[in-house]
């Protein structure tokens, strides 16, 4: 069913916006505490603190109580809450998020971060969402700059940043222990403890999640999550943070439709996930509104995945009298990062970031790359902005960074943009962006094969992907014109954001050539190149609305167009130019309400839409649409205290994401916590 939902969003906002009369009694609404109260404040459009309002770019921040309301179960769902982002599930363990479209399963255009540290994985490029080691109840915060943003964050913050940031220890008291039980053997619990130790705060968390996965796909998960954060004031100037974590999870994955007899290795089978992680970070406040951070992370994931094929399991080639293959798709990737940033005030017009860091980084998989031997690449960046109040009401923006990579050398980031005051708690904005993505190791250096035996003998060499010629990094230029409004008490807000993104070089999978071997060749080879180049124009908007104390209604919508889409490269043919077109949605739109029967007692609704698009890998056509209702009472009377949630997803019926064979269906859950 082809639903469209604008015509309800807009007659909810018709319904609910003040007319003149009630906009001319406006003032006579908010209280003196609603005066006084801060703008809310965010971190990652600048590096600079600053109100959401004088940010120089889009930003969306999914504040708690949006979290607890949305009752999303991963971090990946939350993103349904971004005007312009689609997520969907290429299967019920691998989450796919991307913004304005043009992507495959894994999504390689975002930069996302936990509290300054990248997540975004060397290995195939974007985000393990499935087995990120942070816990959505941990989660204080997520702000999503919906822009390029290279000049702070560098290569790969190419067409949004996801910065995700969790609660200081201090703001957790006491212990929290949480169960839900749900349709397709959703099994999930959750322990979290709280205390003061060495001079700091200090809290540790502890997850299960477990499901059944789609219906008819072999795609279920098993997965334990530790994750521990220490926050301690060492003085009057100094704090340290530091957090470490990870996970063990067991995914099905493989097609029930692979055929080993056509050399398709892709079987159903068990792949064990091992994630770790090390952070620390020392900030010292050096006066007058001046701050000196120091920052190190490593990053650390592992694929266990051993498997035999032989002519036991059906696994056949003709000619051969006993075939096998030995496939050993275990990958291991390794990050090491440091980081040093100051902030400042230069006077009382003048703001400044300026920072230099470097990174390691380093993959072994010999199903990857051919080899035994790590791929490796190391980079060096440095970075500033500049935030310049020219006028009372006029703020210049101007950020760059430079950076030096193994893989394709030096690249510069450049942004301005300025941000005008047009009436008291609105603001125009107008910025230029210039934003690359380096290929990650797995693009620009896979060879991937297997040698297939007759008895003990090798026979031949069945290769799947290779590439042979060396890749540059995909760039995007993109105007954005935007306009804010944030009154003080929150009665209402709105952002409208129009924009035209030039995305160039960008890197596809075409047809390739193998090397030479000395061993006869089978099989057919495709590898990556610069391939295509495109235009994406589109307008997109939210709106916030409290029009009593007890209600919250939050809605969202975007309209995209992808012109001027042509092949750079004589491998790539009309249907991969056409795949790049139909992976940008027309339309993707939102909604979250809230409303508070009592202090305890919560009711929400969030419906979240994508028009039919076809994902970049994948050939079919799908849409979602999708209403999801939760109930939450809180037991604040009651020893230990604790709450309640059920929640209903997915009351319109099923639908297929992805594709078609992932499909989506009415679902109930509980879930019972308690604090203590």
């Amino acid at each position: 069913m082809d639903r469209r939902p604008l015509p309800f969003l807009a007659f909810a906002c018709a319904l609910l916006l003040p007319g003149p009369a009630a906009a001319a009694d406006e003032a006579s609404l908010y209280t003196e505490q609603d005066y006084l109260g801060n703008l809310p404040e965010v971190l990652t459009a600048t590096r600079l603190k600053q109100p959401a309002l004088e940010s120089p770019t889009s930003i969306t921040v999914i504040d708690r109580e949006s979290i607890v309301a949305s009752g999303a179960r991963g971090l990946a769902e939350l993103l349904r809450l971004v005007p312009g982002f689609q997520v969907e599930y290429a299967k019920a363990n691998r989450p796919v998020v991307t913004y304005h479209g043009t992507s495959d399963d894994f999504a390689r255009r975002l930069q996302v971060l936990i509290d300054g540290r990248s997540v975004y994985t060397p290995i195939f490029g974007g985000v393990l969402w499935d087995s990120l080691p942070v816990a959505v109840e941990d989660v204080d915060r997520i702000e999503v700059i919906r822009a390029p943003n290279a000049s702070s964050y560098g290569p790969n913050s190419f067409s949004a940043i996801i910065n995700i940031i969790t609660r200081h220890a201090a703001s957790d008291v006491g212990n929290e222990v949480n169960a839900t039980a749900g349709q397709r053997g959703q099994r999930d619990g959750f322990a979290r403890a709280n205390g003061d130790a060495l001079g700091g705060n200090y809290r540790l968390s502890l997850e299960h999640e477990e499901d059944d996965g789609f219906k008819d796909v072999h795609d279920a998960r098993d997965l334990d999550r530790l994750t521990g954060r220490f926050d301690r004031g060492l003085d009057d100037n100094d704090e340290l943070l530091i957090q470490a974590g990870g996970d063990i999870a067991g995914f099905r994955r493989g097609r029930d439709s692979a055929d080993p007899a056509q050399g398709d290795t892709d079987v159903p089978r068990t792949q064990d996930v091992h994630s770790a992680f090390l952070q620390g970070r020392w900030n010292h406040e050096l006066g007058q509104q001046r701050r000196l951070s120091l920052q190190y992370y490593t990053n650390y994931d592992k694929w266990q995945d051993d498997q035999t094929f032989d002519s036991r399991n059906g696994f056949a080639f003709p000619g051969l009298s006993n075939p096998g293959v030995d496939v050993d798709l275990n990958v291991r990737s390794l990050r090491h990062d440091l980081e040093l940033v100051y902030t400042g005030r230069v006077n009382g017009d003048l703001r400044v970031v300026a920072g230099t860091g470097a990174r390691h980084e380093e993959v072994k998989s010999r199903w990857l790359f051919g080899t035994d031997d790590p791929q490796t690449n190391d980079l060096f960046r440095v970075f500033g902005h500049a935030e310049y109040a020219a006028t009372p009401k006029t703020t210049v923006h101007l950020g760059a960074l430079v950076e030096n990579n193994d893989l394709t050398g030096t690249a510069t980031s450049p942004k301005l943009a300025i941000v005008q005051e047009t009436a008291p708690y609105q603001r125009l904005r107008l910025s230029v962006s210039y934003a690359t993505r380096t290929p990650v190791l797995f693009e620009q250096n896979q060879e991937r094969f297997f040698i297939v035996r007759d008895g003990g003998t090798p026979a031949y060499k069945y290769y799947t992907d290779f590439t042979e010629r060396d890749l540059r990094p995909e760039q995007m230029r993109a105007v954005e014109i935007g306009y804010r409004i944030d009154p003080p008490g929150r009665r209402w807000g709105m952002d409208l954001k129009l924009s035209r993104e030039y995305l160039d070089d960008l890197i596809v999978e075409v047809p390739t050539t193998p090397p030479a071997s000395s061993l006869p060749q089978n099989g057919t080879s495709t590898g990556f190149v610069n391939g295509v180049a495109a235009r994406i124009q589109g307008v997109e908007g939210s709106l916030s609305l409290f029009p009593t104390h007890d209600i919250d209604l939050r809605l969202w919508a975007s309209r995209l167009a992808v012109d001027h889409v042509r092949s750079l490269d004589p491998a790539v043919g009309g249907d991969t130019r056409q795949d790049y077109v139909q992976s940008v949605p027309q339309t993707t739109a939102g909604m979250l309400g809230i409303y508070r029967l009592s202090p305890r007692r919560t009711l929400s609704l969030d419906y979240y839409y994508i028009d039919k698009m076809s994902w970049v890998d994948n050939n079919d056509s799908t849409s979602t649409d999708r209403l999801d209702l939760q109930y939450r009472e809180q037991w604040e009377s009651l020893q230990p205290g604790g709450f309640v949630a059920l929640r209903l997803e997915n009351l319109l019926g099923e639908y297929a994401e992805y594709d078609n064979s992932n499909v989506t269906d009415t679902r109930l859950a509980l879930q019972v916590g308690f604090d203590f």
